[in-house]
């Protein structure tokens, strides 16, 4: 079968699956929640945010080459 539906849903690649497997089974919590378990949670969504930024141009700007260029920022 070859599935076009990525609107509804996106695979994801294997080692994303393996990163994100702890997030989603035992170790999810709200990463805005005071509790050990939610400042586990933002840390790691911290992590993974400088792990982003240090992939990304200096200044934490690309510019797509689409059509109508749009910029992506990380706060």
């Amino acid at each position: 079968m070859i599935y076009l539906d990525y609107q509804a849903t996106t695979p994801i690649a294997p080692e994303v699956f393996v990163a994100m497997e702890p997030w989603l089974t035992t170790h999810f919590a709200n990463p805005h929640s005071p509790h050990k378990a939610g400042r586990a949670a933002a840390a790691a969504v911290e992590s993974a945010r400088a792990d982003i930024a240090a992939m990304l141009p200096p200044g934490g700007r690309i510019i797509s080459p689409a059509a109508r260029p749009r910029r992506l920022t990380l706060p």
